[in-house]
């Protein structure tokens, strides 16, 4: 009976029947644009050919043509965590017969990274670091300054204090030794000096 039975020359179609992300149904596109913290991705696929029901094999890869295939009996391939990046699913069924899909089912992923890894949020840190560490500079110089202009203002009043207690201790001496100086004439009898 096995002999009578014609190969099936005719290539399986294939299509991607599930795709879940985080754990959640979503409606099948043929991109999607997630979050950095949406990388946890489930595809259920499924190649159609009556006479190899059971028996399908199917060869599939993340990304470019540079990755190789994975071949698997097992219709659901899991990435937990894909990184940062773009990426394409191909996924590819053979019948019994050897015969692969013509055109393999593809969707593309684009996971696109955390805010903080973005270039305008690097320039503003950048910038907002610069700043602060200007402004930060620019405050304590001044304060420096003003605390230099009271420290020299204080030492200028206490300079002129004793500037002024000196002169109020020389005034009195000096009247004094000046009539002492006039007295000691007098008693010597040196009236033109």
């Amino acid at each position: 009976l096995e002999e009578k039975i014609k190969p099936t020359t005719l290539p399986p179609p294939v299509y991607i029947s599930r795709v879940r992300i985080m754990d959640i149904d979503t409606t099948i596109h043929s991109q999607y644009d997630l979050a950095y913290n949406h990388n946890n991705i489930k595809i259920d696929f499924v190649g159609l050919s009556y006479k190899s029901v059971g028996e399908i094999r199917y060869k599939y890869r993340m990304s470019d043509a540079a990755t190789g295939w994975t071949y698997t009996s097992n219709p659901s391939v899991q990435y937990p965590k894909l990184p940062v990046g773009d990426y394409t699913f191909q996924v590819s069924a053979m019948n019994i017969d050897g015969y692969w899909s013509e055109h393999p089912a593809t969707i593309q992923f684009v996971i696109h990274p955390p805010f903080w890894q973005l270039w305008w949020f690097r320039i503003f840190a950048v910038i907002s670091f610069v700043g602060g560490t200007l402004g930060i500079s620019y405050w304590r110089v001044n304060r420096i300054r003003k605390r230099e202009k009271e420290k020299n203002e204080l030492v200028r009043k206490n300079t002129e204090m004793e500037l002024v207690a000196l002169r109020s201790q020389m005034n009195p001496h000096f009247l004094f030794n000046s009539l002492a100086s006039i007295q000691q004439f007098i008693y010597s009898k040196e009236t033109d000096t």
